[in-house]
């Protein structure tokens, strides 16, 4: 049986809302793909930290790896000394 290939926007809410349950239960119930979830769960999350930004930086043994957090988005930043 193929799966469905919309949500409502009401559907859509409810899953945003019903944060405790699983993944998987959620697909079933909606009858839509774990993917489906998961592309809406994130979206709440990317939504709710738009503007949130972090930086890791560990050094060791001539090696910095920098790590930028903005949004959506991740940059790496390896450095070598020589």
């Amino acid at each position: 049986m193929p799966k469905k290939k919309k949500l409502t926007p009401e559907q859509i809410e409810e899953i945003k809302s019903r944060k405790g349950e699983t993944i998987s239960d959620l697909a079933r119930e909606f009858n839509v793909s774990h993917q489906t979830i998961s592309y809406h769960q994130k979206k709440v999350k990317s939504e709710n930290g738009k503007n949130h930004k972090s930086k890791h930086v560990i050094k060791q043994k001539g090696v910095k790896l920098t790590k930028e957090m903005s949004g959506n988005h991740i940059k790496i930043t390896v450095s070598i000394e020589i």
